[in-house]
């Protein structure tokens, strides 16, 4: 899977959409993943899917879709659900459906339990899509047996095994390969791991017997007695144990990275770029110490955007020009269309990051009105930056996506003080160009 770009419309366009005439299909949730405080949509796999907030009036949070393109209900459910397992994947949360509703207009359930998970800056910043059947199939049995994991400790254990029988089809298979994939266990699984053995059980066979079997079979010994508490008890702290398998499973053999896995590797700041670039030429930057500049050449403009396509004016339509290649890192100047703005844009190829020289922007220009617009949005864009700003390019023409990077954390700032100093900075621009106007 590609580094995939997940699109977020928040705002006026959203409650538009809201209002327009159905058919809806409304998954009403629970969740404790951190909802969006606001209703957002996100585009996934070709459908706007409409994230519904908690309201004043006690509605659970949902996922809706509209249905268009002559789609069915049923489809339009299963995109629901593959969003909804996809998500659960890179949460670290649960998720549970626990109503559809719909009709002319989103039409929802009551909160009746009254428990709200919000999220002040929800995000999605990684999400698998476009999967094959067994991914999806895995994903989808990890969200059922994560909703499970706090009211059905068997029917979870059961469905978090599920994901290892996809794969290994008979006992032998599946205790041989958990045998072989005990030997990264961390925090509760390690901790229950290590109780098994202080017990004397051997882990894979008692995962298969004494869980599974157990579990899936009656009349034979052992038998988990839903009466038992005991039996609840074990099962319970086999939780973790079994989880962590299944998502190793998920991991390794169905190749579906984590939220943590992309993080780390952090391909997403280059990935447009290298596209743009191809693999020769990068191959060619890598392998030499230098290389003349003129072999580095993008015609495309970019923009230089924060997310939630935050656009600031002068950052918008930047010519590529190349100044340096050294040691595997792009030295770019990047200019609007009369050379008033000029900012340094940065791709070190070798070590997959991006930086944007902000602080050392060129602003120039005999035009007074033009040289205040372009420090107006210096300002701004410097200021929402410095408060936990995303950083995202973009081709200019066709939006095509080129590189991001998480949120800026500043150091050694007094943060009030800074934000007031770049607001009374805009304001006095303001001001000054107010005059002039």
């Amino acid at each position: 899977m590609s580094e995939n770009y997940v699109i977020h419309i928040k705002g006026e366009a959203v409650e538009i959409s809201l209002k327009s005439a159905g058919p809806w299909i409304v998954a009403n949730i629970e969740q404790t993943i951190g909802w969006p405080e606001e209703n957002i949509i996100i585009k996934y796999e070709d459908s706007d899917l409409h994230l519904l907030s908690y309201t004043e009036q006690d509605f659970m949070p949902a996922v809706a879709i509209k249905i268009t393109n002559g789609i069915s209900n049923d489809e339009a459910k299963g995109k629901i659900t593959r969003f909804l397992s996809a998500l659960n994947w890179v949460s670290g949360g649960l998720i549970r459906i626990d109503y559809w509703t719909g009709g002319g207009r989103p039409i929802r359930s009551k909160n009746i339990k009254g428990m709200k998970y919000t999220a002040k800056s929800f995000r999605i910043a990684y999400i698998p899509s476009n999967l094959s059947s067994d991914q999806q199939l895995a994903l989808a049995l990890l969200r059922e047996a994560d909703s499970l994991s706090y009211s059905n400790y068997g029917y979870s254990f059961l469905s978090y095994y599920k994901i290892i029988n996809l794969v290994k089809k008979n006992g032998e298979k599946q205790k041989k390969w958990i045998r072989n994939n005990l030997n990264d266990l961390k925090d509760n699984a390690l901790a229950r791991a290590d109780e098994l053995k202080n017990d004397g059980e051997n882990i894979e066979d008692y995962l298969y017997t004494s869980c599974r079997c157990a579990l899936a079979h009656a009349g034979v010994d052992p038998t988990v007695n839903p009466d038992d508490v005991n039996d609840s008890v074990r099962l319970y702290k086999d939780l973790p144990l079994i989880r962590h398998l299944a998502k190793k499973m998920i991991e390794n053999h169905f190749a579906i990275k984590t939220d943590s896995d992309v993080y780390h590797e952090h391909l997403y700041e280059l990935f447009g770029f290298k596209q743009l670039l191809g693999n020769v030429l990068i191959a060619e930057i890598l392998a030499n110490d230098a290389l003349n500049r003129g072999k580095v050449k993008i015609d495309k403009k970019i923009s230089v955007r924060q997310w939630c396509d935050k656009r600031y004016g002068v950052f918008e339509s930047l010519s590529l020009k190349t100044k340096k290649i050294k040691n595997g890192v792009i030295f770019f100047e990047c200019v609007n269309d009369d050379f008033t703005f000029k900012i340094i844009l940065i791709l070190d190829l070798s070590g997959e990051r991006m930086f944007l020289e902000v602080e050392d922007a060129i602003i120039d220009s005999n035009d007074e009105k033009i040289l205040i617009k372009h420090k107006i949005d210096w300002n701004s864009f410097f200021r929402d930056l410095i408060c936990n700003g995303k950083l995202e390019i973009f081709a200019h023409d066709d939006n095509q996506f080129l590189g991001r990077k998480d949120a800026n954390i500043p150091v050694n700032i007094d943060i009030g003080r800074t934000v007031e100093s770049f607001n009374a900075a805009i304001t006095n621009l303001q001001g000054r160009l107010g005059k002039i106007a």
